[in-house]
């Protein structure tokens, strides 16, 4: 159903992008970059979405509506994910880390800024008595290593275990604060 849902979305940019374009119109690079974009990112989706059903929690298809955005961020930061209850949760990746990164490297920053924006998790610079980090929610691996590749279902076990408390209760919250209004 997902990859449905991710075929005919992109089925239909391109469809609506093809429509009245002229060879010298400026703004078809600009949306085929953005068609590109949205190519590179869903399979790393649909692999989020796959392991979150498979440790038993409901993952929308469209992940409750998060957008994502390429651009150059610039500094340390390759990514980031603003809250915003009116609009929806955004995600933007950094454009230049993405085109140098390893599948590793892109399937751990979309998954950590999903952790954020989906699971509502914080960050957990725990380590492992190997040196790995506990977890792909650690602020950065300057004091330990990510062996995602080595370890995937301990990492999406601890990403999605913790990430349905942390759903709970940022939902329960709501519910009481509403509730008490």
């Amino acid at each position: 159903m997902k990859t449905i849902a991710f075929a005919s979305i992109l089925m239909t940019s391109l469809f609506l992008l093809s429509c009245n374009r002229s060879d010298d119109d400026p703004t078809a690079v600009e949306d085929e970059q953005q068609i590109t974009e949205v190519t590179a990112i869903a399979g790393f989706i649909n692999t989020f979405i796959d392991a979150g059903r498979a440790r038993n929690l409901t993952v929308p298809d469209d992940l409750g509506g998060i957008t994502f955005e390429f651009r150059r961020i610039g500094g340390s930061t390759i990514g980031y994910c603003e809250y915003d209850p009116a609009r929806g949760n955004h995600i933007a990746l950094d454009e230049q880390y993405w085109s140098g990164a390893s599948n590793q490297e892109r399937a751990v920053l979309l998954f950590h800024e999903l952790g954020h924006c989906f699971l509502n998790r914080d960050h957990d610079d725990a380590v492992l008595s190997d040196g790995t980090c506990k977890s792909i929610m650690h602020a950065d691996e300057s004091n330990c290593l990510v062996a995602y590749n080595d370890h995937v279902d301990r990492y999406l076990d601890e990403l999605f275990a913790t990430g349905i408390v942390a759903r709970l209760t940022v939902s329960t919250a709501t519910i009481r604060s509403t509730a008490t209004e």
